[in-house]
């Protein structure tokens, strides 16, 4: 089956499909204080104003526009 091109949301423009690779990421929304993660044992925890991905193991794909500078990470 072949795959459909993905769209950027802000610009319209194509997208590159790749991987995010790191050791762990933590999303903390405005307002919030940075959690102190235990979680080493999963994937990814969420909690009320934060999403954190521990992903040093299996590296989760992603998007990215080169025009807007923007990458997108569906979780």
């Amino acid at each position: 089956m072949e795959e459909k091109e993905m769209r950027c949301p802000w610009c319209g423009g194509s997208l590159e499909k790749g991987l995010l690779r790191g050791g762990t990421y933590c999303f903390v929304r405005d307002g919030t204080e940075s959690p102190l993660l235990y979680g080493y044992f999963k994937t990814q925890i969420e909690g009320e104003g934060y999403v954190a991905f521990f992903n040093w193991k299996k590296f989760p794909p992603a998007y990215a526009c080169r025009s807007c500078r923007k990458i997108i990470l569906p979780y």
